[in-house]
């Protein structure tokens, strides 16, 4: 490029462009943003290698720019929230959509779990740079000279990105200090997929998968691949069995509310349920009072069976006479019958 080539000076500090290529990267406008510059540094240094003038390489860079969806629309957003703040119309708009633009940030992160759980106040003091910055990144209009309107799902995600710190899956960040709301709730929803797994992820993972996830640094998809590949490990003689592939094939959904949909989802618990059912009718009690945990560990070390590299889970016919053995089998209504029935036979054979 020519020495005299001044890219800041020539292209930066267009409005708000500078600030969503450097500041706001992690946007969705910044990051269409960065990508449009990045590619246009390269297609500014073989121009000027060409020979093209600063004014004819500035003039098609421009071109290009105002081509761009994302920018027409930023632009004009930009356009319409600083005639609203220094334009001749009555500053009460402004003013209007700075205070819905507060609450429904101040609600976010409430929603979000910053707030103390026994009074009830909210943790973060929310600056009113920080409310322009929301309102900049996720205005809308609907059409030229119409009202600005903050768009919410824009307004939701650019809260949660700033408040959640990036994850990297490699340094140990600890855990995340928030109370009760969404963010703790798909925690204990994760913490719970890997317990129907019966795989004990860390804290610090969890912390991990849960803020990627709300941050939509990662899928669904993905974070369950964590969990189930973990799973996979643990339990490695389930290498290429239906029963593995079905579980990390399987998927997982938001519901309308956010919390997780786990209807489609395969689990080793779900593959375990008849053993349990079996279980609980030896006994003569309700399913849900069996816990495969308790009965074989928390990693169902006692549940594998198998000589070394021929290890497995038990199948239903070791299940039966396991559940028989077992003390309260000869507690249960079953054993009572069963007995009852042999004492019968005896009488009618001796005489009685």
């Amino acid at each position: 490029m020519a020495d005299t080539y001044d890219a800041t000076k020539h292209i930066f500090g267009l409005t708000w462009l500078d600030e969503y290529a450097e500041v706001e990267a992690s946007t969705p406008t910044g990051i269409e943003a960065q990508a449009f510059l990045n590619e246009w540094a390269e297609k500014i240094e073989e121009l000027s290698s060409a020979g093209l003038s600063d004014e004819l390489i500035e003039t098609e860079f421009f071109e290009a720019l105002y081509s761009e969806d994302w920018y027409d629309q930023q632009n004009n957003a930009w356009l319409a929230v600083q005639e609203m703040r220094y334009g001749g119309d009555p500053k009460g708009e402004w003013v209007k959509l700075q205070d819905t633009t507060r609450a429904f940030i101040e609600e976010a992160l409430r929603s979000l779990g910053f707030v103390d759980d026994l009074t009830g106040e909210l943790l973060i003091e929310v600056s009113d740079s920080f409310v322009e910055d929301v309102i900049f990144e996720s205005a809308d209009v609907p059409v030229r000279g119409a009202a600005v309107q903050l768009n919410e799902n824009t307004a939701a995600k650019f809260i949660e990105n700033n408040y959640l710190p990036k994850r990297s899956f490699v340094e140990e960040e600890g855990a995340f200090d928030i109370g009760a709301g969404s963010l703790r709730t798909l925690y204990n929803e994760l913490e719970g997929l890997a317990r129907s797994n019966f795989v004990q992820v860390n804290k610090e993972d969890l912390w991990d998968i849960a803020i990627s996830l709300k941050r939509e640094d990662i899928t669904l998809d993905y974070a369950y691949d964590i969990i189930t590949s973990q799973m996979a490990d643990q339990f490695s003689f389930l290498e290429d069995t239906p029963i593995l592939r079905r579980i990390m094939g399987s998927e997982l959904t938001y519901n309308t509310d956010g919390t997780l949909n786990r209807q489609a989802m395969s689990s080793l618990q779900s593959h375990l349920n008849p053993y349990q059912n079996r279980i609980a009718s030896l006994w003569g009690v309700p399913y849900n009072e069996i816990s495969m945990t308790d009965l074989f560990g928390e990693s169902l070390d006692d549940f594998i069976v198998g000589e070394p590299g021929e290890e497995h889970f038990m199948k239903m016919k070791d299940v039966r006479d396991w559940a028989r053995s077992h003390p309260n089998y000869k507690q249960s209504e079953d054993y009572g019958t069963k007995m009852g029935d042999i004492a019968r036979s005896m009488v009618g054979v001796f005489g009685g």
